[in-house]
């Protein structure tokens, strides 16, 4: 027998009531606004065309790296669920996917595909084995309908903008044909110049060589290679391009003398270069693309942090990005100091900050002398120091300790939001923390490292999950300090 599938309106929300209804009082205030999406994973060419989509497994499955990567972690093969270009018949695909739906439970995966399943196709019943038919001819009926093809979603959907990421490499032929077409969404694209800036990309040598071609530039001399971005981000400019995005393996940034830099270039261009060389060339890049963001206006989104393909095999088999990235951890304090030395205090510089790292770092002297995450486990575990922090009296929006032993305090099973008298942080004070986060509170002596100075230029958009806590926050401040 089929199981409901029901949406309790709350589902996302804290379970402590006062906080929940503070909650529904915060989302009722947004939740009809128009959508804002600036780094979103779609595909140009869906709104170019505006062509109905092919069946579920198409839509839901194939392009969800999110997805297919916990299936194939527990041992189903990519080829079976029809991945790469393989044969498998989307039907069957479908039903392994459907049998599989349990290992969902809990997952951010989940929440979004039965909002998905309930609100946009109106399906009554939970996914599973015996339900899997049911919803893969309801969805692929329902995607042949004109008020499912993509435009018509994009406006059901109150979306004002929806930005895209394209190489410079991209001729933008899908963006073009957007603005060409008389409809009135609002796709605009993103340039992300990783083939070109990543040493370790795979092809650089030869993309370094299209892009001389696509832009007549010289692009293997280093004056070439830097007019040819301008020239690029140019272009994107023209087709509604307000950002660059760099998904660099760290944070790191280099302030270079022009000869140095150009040495540099020399050394890594032909491919081949060595780790230390790529690492360093990536670094000069991002404090590059900083000082054509002061004269075009583009805002900067860096996403760090992430160890990209790290599956050899998949990488082989089935090409970057199928699902095999995993977090590492990531420093911003003294990464990102060359790059602020020289633009931090330009106006005319924005920069957003992305962090995937799943431990909270504390530089306070604590942490600084038993070394890295020492204060915090993934486990939620505490290192001895901060077990002499505990919770004597709680009132709303401060915690009163006993035993504080003089740096950075661990706080844990917090029901309100921390705010710390002694923090000069600021983040604290900001009472991001949700319902029984594990969080960190900093005393007056906390060096706030991984804290980052905000500078005129930064923004920071911070995520953390953990096993007691998910919670996102943009912070847009002029001076302070801002806490990953």
């Amino acid at each position: 027998m089929s199981t409901p599938l029901e949406l309790h309106e709350d589902r996302l929300f804290p379970a402590e009531p006062g906080i929940r209804a503070l909650a529904r009082e915060l989302y009722a205030n947004v939740a009809d606004l128009p959508i804002i999406s600036p780094h979103g994973h779609t595909d140009p060419a869906w709104f170019a065309h505006d062509e109905p989509f092919g069946n579920a497994t198409e839509l839901l499955l194939h392009p969800d790296h999110y997805v297919f990567r916990m299936l194939y972690s527990q041992g189903i093969a990519l080829e079976d669920l029809g991945i790469g270009g393989g044969e498998a018949d989307p039907r069957a695909a479908w039903r392994i996917f459907a049998d599989n739906y349990h290992l969902f439970r809990a997952t951010p995966s989940r929440m979004w595909l039965d909002w998905v399943f309930a609100k946009a196709f109106g399906i009554e019943v939970r996914l599973d084995a015996g339900t899997a038919d049911h919803y893969f001819d309801t969805i692929t009926e329902k995607l042949q309908q004109d008020d499912f093809r993509p435009r018509a979603l994009f406006d059901r959907y109150g979306i004002e903008v929806l930005a895209t990421t394209e190489s410079p490499l991209d001729p933008l032929d899908h963006h073009r044909a957007i603005r060409g077409s008389g409809w009135g969404g609002r796709v605009i694209t993103a340039y992300r110049p990783d083939p070109v800036v990543d040493p370790e990309f795979e092809g650089f040598a030869d993309n370094l060589r299209a892009f001389g071609d696509l832009t007549g530039e010289d692009t293997l001399s280093w004056p070439g290679y830097l007019a040819a971005h301008r020239q690029r981000r140019e272009y994107f400019a023209a087709m509604g391009a307000t950002s660059t995005d760099h998904g660099h393996p760290t944070a790191a940034t280099a302030n270079l003398s022009d000869a140095d830099a150009a040495a540099l270039f020399e050394r890594v261009k032909h491919g081949g270069a060595s780790a230390a060389d790529a690492e360093l060339f990536r670094a000069q890049m991002l404090t590059e693309m900083a000082a054509m963001s002061v004269d075009d206006g583009l805002v900067m989104q860096i996403h760090p942090g992430s160890f990209r393909n790290h599956n050899h095999q998949l990488f082989a088999g089935f090409g970057r990005d199928m699902g095999a990235d995993i977090p590492t951890r990531t420093d911003y304090v003294q990464a990102l100091k060359p790059l602020l030395d020289r633009f931090g205090n330009e106006a005319e510089l924005s920069i957003i900050l992305f962090t995937l790292d799943e431990f909270i770092e504390c530089g306070c002297p604590s942490a600084q002398q038993n070394g890295p995450h020492q204060g915090v486990k993934k486990q939620n575990k505490v290192d001895q120091p901060y077990r002499r922090a505990q919770i004597k009296t709680c009132r709303r929006g401060e915690h009163h300790q006993q035993g504080h032993p003089g740096f950075g305090q661990l706080i844990k099973g917090a029901e309100l939001p921390i705010k710390s008298r002694s923090c000069r942080c600021g983040f604290h004070r900001h009472g991001v923390f949700p319902a029984r986060a594990t969080s960190i509170g900093s005393s007056s002596s906390c060096s706030t490292t991984p804290c980052v100075i905000l500078s005129p230029a930064i923004r920071l958009a911070a995520r953390r999950r953990a096993p007691t806590a998910r919670w996102e926050v943009a912070i847009n401040t002029r001076s302070g300090v801002g806490c990953t």
